[in-house]
């Protein structure tokens, strides 16, 4: 994380806000004092799958997800094909 003081954000801030598009996160300092912080913006559901993450609600998932066999339409209620496939 990189610091900048509220005066030299407000002198450059096209560049600061070139490096937050590129990923970096600013601390932005008045006197010396952390007052304020910028991140990157996030799509709203990565935002919403990362903090669901970070409280533990969900777990994310470490790469691509395995193909799945398709199921054959049955004379079988949804309850009898959930208890089949956890077999």
């Amino acid at each position: 994380m990189e610091q900048v003081s509220a005066k030299e954000l407000k002198n450059r801030l096209g560049r600061y806000l070139r490096l937050v598009r590129e990923g970096k996160t600013l601390v932005i300092t008045d006197r010396g004092r952390p007052v304020a912080r910028l991140v990157p913006e996030k799509p709203e559901l990565e935002a919403r799958l990362e903090a669901m993450a970070v409280l533990g609600i969900i777990e994310r998932a470490k790469g691509p997800l395995p193909p799945r066999k398709p199921m054959a339409r049955a004379r079988k209620s949804v309850a009898e094909i959930v208890i089949q496939n956890r077999e």
